[in-house]
């Protein structure tokens, strides 16, 4: 999703024709972090804000943020 404008645009698309009130938009973080808050999840934990916090500031100090970061490296 990342390298192609092409390709994010033609998902939108096809996710709009299944369902139409779909809201299409980048996430805020790289997929890793979202792996991660799946595992959390799956281990049983519980998901705060304070917690999703934490894990969003590291990832920004790491770069792991889709705004300004450089991310996997």
């Amino acid at each position: 999703f990342e390298g192609s404008p092409e390709f994010r645009e033609e998902f939108a698309r096809a996710l709009r024709a299944e369902f139409p009130g779909a809201v299409v938009t980048r996430p805020a973080a790289r997929p890793v972090i979202g792996a991660l808050l799946l595992a959390y999840r799956s281990a049983g934990l519980e998901l705060t804000s304070r917690l999703i916090a934490n894990i969003l500031k590291t990832a920004e100090r790491y770069g792991e943020l889709r705004h300004g970061g450089q991310g996997g490296r």
